[in-house]
């Protein structure tokens, strides 16, 4: 899991995520999911208890790889935050420090790994071309919004 590959193809498990999650939420669910499939570093499972949602819950979901083939008829909605990988490397490195051993550490682990993995993803499944709503987050201080039929 630490090549871009792995990253990109088994740090989640879809499987949980589709049958904990959003199978449950979806049309003709039963409305038990439970809040978490992952931590937030995808380095341990977690097992939470199912909750039930009410009926007329939505459920937003956010993470990456979301548009991947094994979940694509799950969504009724489709939106896509871009930045450029120069800004992902940028806020990467000064948010991850905190947790890896120092700026460096998270420079090169974005540099070898999150970048290359993401850049898999965005020419394999094209996200930006799927989604109904794309959001140009470059300046999230001035997010542009463009909405697609």
């Amino acid at each position: 899991m630490d090549s871009p590959e792995g990253y990109y193809l088994e740090t989640w498990d879809n499987e949980a995520i589709r049958a904990r999650l959003l199978v449950p939420l979806g049309p003709g669910g039963d409305r038990r999911s439970t809040t978490g499939v992952m931590d937030p570093s995808a380095r341990a499972a977690l097992d939470r208890p199912a909750l039930r949602a009410a009926d007329d819950a939505i459920l937003l979901a956010d993470g990456v790889f979301l548009q991947r083939p094994e979940l694509d008829d799950c969504w009724e909605l489709r939106v896509y935050v871009d930045i450029t990988f120069d800004e992902v490397l940028r806020r990467g490195t000064a948010r991850d420090q905190q947790w890896m051993s120092s700026a460096e550490a998270a420079e090169q682990r974005y540099r070898t790994k999150y970048i290359p993995g993401e850049r898999l993803y965005v020419d394999q499944v094209r996200p930006q071309t799927r989604a109904q709503v794309l959001v140009d987050n470059q300046d999230p201080a001035n997010p542009v919004l463009t909405f697609r039929r």
